[in-house]
């Protein structure tokens, strides 16, 4: 397959279907050779610096107007009778991404507590504007709070960074008084 260019407004910058193809080259000569098939029927591949994620792009474009006007600045013109998925390089945490792409496939991900891969959830969905697709997911997997007492002050700032950005104004008044008790 290939991107040819869909049309826009004259005051964008347009990149060139040849300088293009040099860039899905690129990404596909990355050494992640295999990428995790959210969709296996996806029609993209969204490769970030440490993994690919095969996906729908319909999906993904009525969850997120940030895709959306990604999908819609490039349209697939198919080359022969290819089933092949287009390529597009995005600037996030694979994991993160991944765990996004499930949710918004409505494929369950691992619930994790970890603390730090909820962060770079909670910056994905904000940077393709799916809070609200993402915040049950969150919810399950942010730690009890009473558990709050036993993290550190540095953890605690992340909790409330992960509630703030899911608009969880109740657990955000709470959380905060609890951690005035944390551990230094």
């Amino acid at each position: 397959m290939r991107l040819e260019m869909a049309k826009q407004p004259e005051n964008r910058v347009q990149m060139p279907i040849r300088e293009m193809d040099e860039h899905n080259a690129k990404v596909k000569e990355r050494s992640v050779a295999i990428p995790v098939a959210v969709d296996d029927e996806g029609d993209l591949i969204l490769w970030t610096k440490t993994k690919g994620v095969r996906v729908s792009s319909k999906v993904l474009s009525v969850a997120s107007p940030v895709f959306k006007a990604m999908f819609n600045y490039y349209r697939i013109a198919p080359e022969g009778s290819s089933n092949e998925p287009y390529s597009m390089s995005v600037d996030a945490d694979g994991n993160a991404l991944e765990e996004l792409c499930q949710v918004l496939h409505h494929k369950p991900p691992a619930v994790s507590t970890d603390i730090e891969k909820l962060v770079q959830f909670a910056k994905v969905c904000q940077k393709y504007q799916c809070i609200m697709a993402g915040k049950p997911r969150t919810e399950l997997c942010l730690p009890n709070f009473s558990s709050l007492r036993r993290l550190g002050s540095e953890d605690c700032v992340k909790v409330l960074y992960i509630i703030s950005e899911f608009g969880m104004e109740g657990q955000f008044a709470t959380t905060s008084k609890l951690s005035h008790t944390a551990k230094p």
